[in-house]
């Protein structure tokens, strides 16, 4: 199963925690971007797979990677 990194941000897009989940897709790891969002009231998170960008949920909403 593919190792997703959820990247915390500060209000300063400045990193202050990383948390590595297993996930089976993107879609499943993106849904854990908008709970870890809701969680954290509300960091912004970026999820990578490696070093692949997956999607960015933020205060503007869930934005993907261009295809």
């Amino acid at each position: 199963m593919p190792q997703y990194k959820f990247m915390v941000l500060d209000h300063r897009d400045h990193l202050i925690e990383v948390l590595e989940v297993p996930f089976s897709s993107d879609v499943l790891a993106s849904e854990r971007a908008k709970a870890i969002y809701i969680e954290r009231s509300a960091h912004a998170v970026e999820v990578w797979q490696s070093a692949r960008f997956i999607c960015r949920m933020n205060q503007v909403g869930l934005e993907f990677a261009a295809a």
